[in-house]
């Protein structure tokens, strides 16, 4: 049986958490956008933006829940999904387009292509929402936790690719790969309702956060760094 106050105790203060270090990661790569502008940076700044977004909606449901009409409870959870999920279509494929070194990245395309698949995986939910007796498939969310999971397995190999290729910091990938945790974590929890995974990843997603908020701390410090030895 899951217990739901235990949940209410970490799902309100690791929402927060997740939605500040999601927000300082946008932040921080905005400023360092300004200064190289780079394509690849303004979509990590989209991406996760919205998967700030979709966290700010699974505080208010988890803040407000027990006030909130039904109607408005499932609205604001169907923007979490989709604002969540979204965000991480978008860095997938601002890596993927990152790959091709000869072309610019089609922030606009990949915007559009982000919300369609996501509309994909919300039109198969309300299919398997309508399929008879409760099963796994019958939970609104296990597809969207089911497609967060490939998306994110697909971020960790492209970020893999790109440090191999570059030489670059490993520590970026590795926050990806605790993010992964974190979503196979809660897909663990819509197949057998474990409180325990539930609190995993919530945990192991702000770890990957404050990982990544550190990672672009520390780059955005080396290129003031080099901007004063340049002047």
């Amino acid at each position: 049986m899951i217990d739901h106050s235990a949940l209410a105790h970490v799902l309100l203060p690791t929402s927060i958490i997740s939605i500040v270090l999601a927000s300082i990661f946008a932040g921080q790569s905005f400023k360092m956008y300004k200064i190289a502008q780079s394509q690849f940076l303004l979509g990590l700044v989209i991406g996760f933006a919205s998967i700030a977004l979709g966290d700010f909606f699974l505080l208010i449901t988890a803040t407000f829940g027990p006030i909130l009409e039904s109607s408005q409870y499932n609205l604001l959870y169907w923007y979490r999904l989709i604002f969540l999920s979204a965000g991480f279509v978008f860095i997938a494929l601002t890596y993927h387009y990152r790959s091709k070194q000869d072309q610019q990245i089609p922030l606009l395309k990949i915007g559009i292509a982000a919300f369609i698949m996501t509309g994909i995986v919300l039109f198969l939910t309300n299919i398997t929402m309508q399929l008879p007796g409760p099963t796994i498939a019958n939970q609104s969310n296990f597809l969207f936790r089911l497609f967060n999971v490939i998306i994110l397995a697909y971020i960790v190999k492209s970020s893999l690719q790109y440090v191999a290729q570059k030489n670059g910091p490993i520590h970026v990938p590795f926050a990806f790969m605790i993010l992964l945790m974190g979503q196979f974590s809660v897909l663990i929890f819509s197949i057998d309702g474990s409180v325990a995974a539930r609190i995993a990843s919530n945990i192991l997603r702000d770890v990957g956060l404050f990982i990544l908020v550190w990672s672009v701390f520390v780059k955005n410090k080396a290129g003031i760094s080099t901007t004063k030895i340049q002047s």
